[in-house]
């Protein structure tokens, strides 16, 4: 009986393991992921990605030949650690990282504003060209 159960513990720790590894989102190693919020409209994808005190310069997007969008930067500590004795961290810093898949590809430029720390990122849906298929 306890090796039945011990044996369907390795299988589903197997099935977890072997979910990440062919997943399209990698699981980030440092840092930490923030929140985002994703709609979208028959024109464009619009996020809102929750990131107070990072500067728009430390914000960087890419996206890869699965439609796959990665945002990641750093947000910086803004006092020095030298200075002062801390009681308590709970405010995020350092390095951050989302992956995101897309249904639709999208343009290689987007818009960028800064609310109070949220951040609205619009990209703008590749129009499909029409082609003319050729019949053999």
């Amino acid at each position: 009986m306890i090796k039945d159960i011990l044996r369907e513990i390795e299988n589903v720790e197997r099935r977890i393991r072997s979910f990440f590894e062919h997943t399209y989102y990698p699981v980030v190693q440092e840092g930490f992921s923030p929140p985002i919020d994703i709609y979208e409209n028959e024109n464009e994808y619009i996020l809102l990605v929750e990131l107070p005190g990072v500067k728009p310069e430390n914000l960087n997007l890419a996206i890869d030949k699965n439609n796959v969008l990665h945002i990641y930067g750093v947000k910086e500590y803004p006092l020095d650690p030298a200075q002062s004795y801390c009681h308590s961290i709970e405010i995020d810093f350092g390095r951050f990282e989302r992956f995101i898949r897309l249904g639709t590809p999208v343009e290689d430029s987007c818009e960028l504003e800064n609310h109070n720390g949220i951040f609205k990122i619009v990209l703008r849906k590749k129009k499909p060209k029409e082609r003319i298929i050729e019949i053999k």
